[in-house]
């Protein structure tokens, strides 16, 4: 299998809710294809153990999602991209990024829309790859909150602002290429944030 996709606008988005964080833990890493972007943090790649996408000295830490090994309020910035819908207990999943976070911490999930959810759920007897779930951004959203997350969904630009899809598009363009068109990346993505009560440490 290959090393995992890395997309220009996922980057964007963790240097921009980085800034401040100094431990940052992605969940589900696969090949920890955002680990460059860290580098001056303290970036925990976390994962069980796979022969999809890893190799030797990928994943930090072998664990669950389900039964993080860290201890309350570790980290600044938790992330997950399309790897949520792998994992059994979505909502066990956000009590431990909750617990895990620090006040004022952020979780950001950055998964497919429902229509694709589903086509890999369909197709995950054919490839061997597990696939547990299948939700909708307001799903995600209401177990978030149901976490204690005040919780949102990242709006897409729409296909008719020009200033934004440009943006996007920019942002975009080298990961989309092998993938199809700027527009169809654009619709294929869902962006939910959340964040932990409180203010963040100084």
């Amino acid at each position: 299998m290959g090393r995992g996709a890395e997309y220009s606008f996922v980057r964007h988005l963790l240097v921009e809710l980085s800034q401040d964080a100094r431990c940052v833990l992605e969940l589900g890493c696969g090949a920890a294809v955002y680990r460059p972007l860290f580098s001056s943090k303290h970036y925990v790649a976390t994962d069980i153990p796979n022969s999809w996408y890893q190799s030797k000295g990928d994943v930090d830490v072998f664990a669950s999602a389900n039964h993080l090994p860290f201890a309350p309020e570790s980290f600044d910035l938790i992330f997950s991209q399309a790897a949520l819908d792998y994992m059994p207990d979505t909502r066990r999943v956000f009590r431990e990024s909750y617990r895990v976070l620090r006040p004022g911490g952020r979780f950001l999930v950055i998964t497919y829309r429902k229509s694709v959810l589903k086509r890999i759920h369909r197709d995950s007897a054919n490839t061997g790859i597990p696939h547990c779930a299948i939700y909708t951004p307001g799903d995600l959203v209401e177990w978030l909150q149901e976490a204690a997350f005040n919780a949102v969904e990242v709006p897409r630009p729409s296909v008719y602002d020009g200033a934004a899809k440009q943006a996007w598009i920019k942002m975009t363009l080298a990961s989309i290429r092998p993938f199809g068109t700027v527009l169809r990346m654009i619709s294929n993505w869902r962006i939910v944030l959340g964040t932990k009560s409180g203010s963040a440490a100084q």
